[in-house]
């Protein structure tokens, strides 16, 4: 008896789609979809690494009676880009971070010059990486409050 021809049925060929795809993406570990990091699939690869955040140097983390302006902010240095924010969610304008001092601990840090703000209110400071695009992740650095 004459076996019938085997013909590959669409579901066959979808697990054998998804099956080499997965090893491509096996290769390729330093991305994976947008999907992970926001619940819908659109079609980009974000970095799988996500680089430490910065961390406050100057005023530190939680500081109150900081000057209500015109002061240094010094973060550790990053591939973050940083906001501030006031309170209900405003950004504060800064200026591109300049290096801190040579004479500095760690001349490596960033220095933001930060404008005049609102006296007695605390600040939110955000470093955003992938800044503006599908894959941008949001994290808090830490606050200071205004005297």
């Amino acid at each position: 008896m004459k076996r019938p021809a085997l013909v590959p049925t669409r579901s066959a060929l979808t697990v054998a789609a998804v099956a080499v795809l997965t090893a491509c993406a096996s290769n390729s570990a330093a991305f994976t979809s947008s999907s992970d990091r926001e619940g819908t699939t659109k079609g980009v690869l974000c970095p799988d690494v996500i680089p430490a955040s910065p961390t406050m140097v100057s005023p530190t983390n939680g500081a109150t009676g900081v000057a209500d302006g015109n002061f240094s902010l010094v973060l550790t240095s990053s591939a973050y880009a940083i906001e501030v924010k006031a309170p209900g969610g405003a950004t504060v304008a800064l200026p591109v971070p300049s290096p801190a001092p040579s004479s500095s601990p760690a001349p490596s840090d960033e220095t933001f010059a930060v404008p005049a703000l609102q006296p007695a209110t605390t600040y939110a400071v955000v470093g955003l990486f992938d800044a503006g695009t599908s894959c941008e992740i949001t994290t808090s650095i830490g606050t200071f409050t205004t005297q």
